[in-house]
């Protein structure tokens, strides 16, 4: 519990600490979307590529 006031009195306290922050989640973000492109794309191209067209 004492981890969690400590860090959020940081994030409250510190601008440069809550741009570092969203920075992480922001990418985290970009890295999950970017994934979830790609395993649609790779779905979408399997059928077309097993009827050989």
């Amino acid at each position: 519990m004492l981890r969690r006031t400590v860090h959020l009195a940081k994030y409250l306290s510190a601008p440069a600490f809550r741009r570092k922050i969203s920075r992480q989640l922001n990418k985290g973000e970009s890295l999950h979307a970017l994934r979830r492109d790609l395993h649609y794309a790779q779905q979408e191209a399997a059928p077309s590529a097993c009827r050989g067209g």
